[in-house]
């Protein structure tokens, strides 16, 4: 695991025999600062009641750091094409589906312990 892409880097780089292929899971970027709001309300303790979504919209600008941290820079086009090439990607909202999709690229044969547990924590 790690947060800065630019150092896995290495794993998807010569002079390696085998790439490496990162995991990525990704959310709705608007359903990420909707849970954003309430996290900021819960942790600030703050009453809806006294902070709208849309207050904490206008004074939040969030801007892509996934497409910063990918390109380099705010370019969308760049950072869908480093997603295609380099990552497996996952939805949040659906990682059932997403654990298969990994599965399957990695030739992964886990157990049904595993799938069970991969199922209580989608509950």
């Amino acid at each position: 695991y790690s947060r800065d892409i630019h150092d896995t880097a290495r794993l998807f780089a010569p002079p390696i025999q085998a790439y490496g292929r990162g995991i990525i899971i990704i959310m709705n970027p608007i359903e990420r600062s909707v849970a954003k709001y309430y996290q900021h309300l819960e942790e600030n303790n703050i009453s809806p009641r006294h902070m709208s979504l849309a207050q904490y919209a206008k004074n939040r600008l969030e801007a892509n750091i996934l497409t910063k941290a990918i390109a380099g820079r705010g370019e969308l086009a760049i950072a869908k094409e480093i997603l295609k090439r380099k990552f497996i990607v996952g939805l949040f909202d659906r990682m059932g589906d997403s654990f298969e999709r990994f599965e399957t690229f990695f030739g992964w044969n886990i157990g049904e312990d595993t799938k069970t547990c991969q199922r209580d924590t989608q509950t």
